[in-house]
Parts: structure tokens; sequence; C-alpha cells
């Protein structure tokens, strides 16, 4: 049984490709910025523990709400800003990371002069500093 749902922003082809690098690479714990249609792929592929990162306030509080029945996934906040995206000091290392951060979705995204697509470069450092392995969606 697939947990995949129907997405403008997720495709079906999009999540068999994350529930197959999952199944592949058997991560113990997996760091997603922008949690959300693609933390099901890591739910169905078994992983023990799913951290979602979140700067976008009503973000944090929909997927909080919408995981709360899911104990393998947490919702923490971090904050976008330059140079680089903070994460919380006590997250750890995770063994594969997903950069899910549309840089086109403009409620999401902190726009600084001269920056502009900052948002999704400095949450690529983040995650690189945290997984071995990291996955970029747009």
């Amino acid at each position: 049984m697939t947990l995949y749902q129907q997405s403008k922003t997720l495709l079906q082809s999009d999540y068999n490709i994350f529930l197959a690098e999952a199944q592949r690479l058997q991560p113990k714990r997996v760091v997603e910025f922008g949690p959300g249609y693609s933390t099901f792929a890591w739910i169905e592929a078994g992983v023990p523990e799913i951290v979602g990162l979140e700067h976008d306030q009503y973000w944090f509080d929909a997927q909080e709400a919408r995981f709360a029945d899911y104990p393998t996934v947490t919702i923490r906040p971090y904050w976008d800003e330059p140079p680089v995206a903070k994460y919380p000091d006590d997250i750890g290392e995770f063994d594969l990371a997903l950069v899910d951060s549309p840089k086109g979705y403009p409620k999401a995204r902190k726009i600084h002069p001269g920056l502009e697509d900052c948002s999704r470069c400095n949450t690529l450092f983040a995650a690189l500093e945290l997984a071995p392995v990291v996955l970029l969606h747009d």
C-alpha cells in the first residue's frame, strides 16, 4: 500500500524516487527541509526517525498537525537567513537529507536584496552539514 497523495507539488514519479532511494540506502535518520507530501515516502520506507525542518510558521503548524499521528516524524523550526540557514543546535547528524523548498513559492521564501535565490542555497549548505547524501526537489 502506498502513502502517496495526489499533489501539484510532488509527482508520483518523484515520490517513487524518494521511496526507492530510502529503500536502497536504508537510512536510520532523515532530515527534510520542507516536510509535506514527500515525508510520506520516508514513512512508507520504514525510516525510524524523520525530522522535518520548517521555517514558515503557517507550514510549521500545518505539518505538525498533519504528522501528529506518526511517531517517527518530528517537525522542528529552522531559520532561513544569510549567510546560511540555521537549524537547531541539538539536531545531530542524518543519513539522508531532502531539500524541498521550491524557490517559486513566495510565501515560504525570505527575499534578501542582491540574494534573491539565497533561500535555496542557504538550505542546501545547511543540509550538506547534516547528511552525506542530499536530494533536491523543486
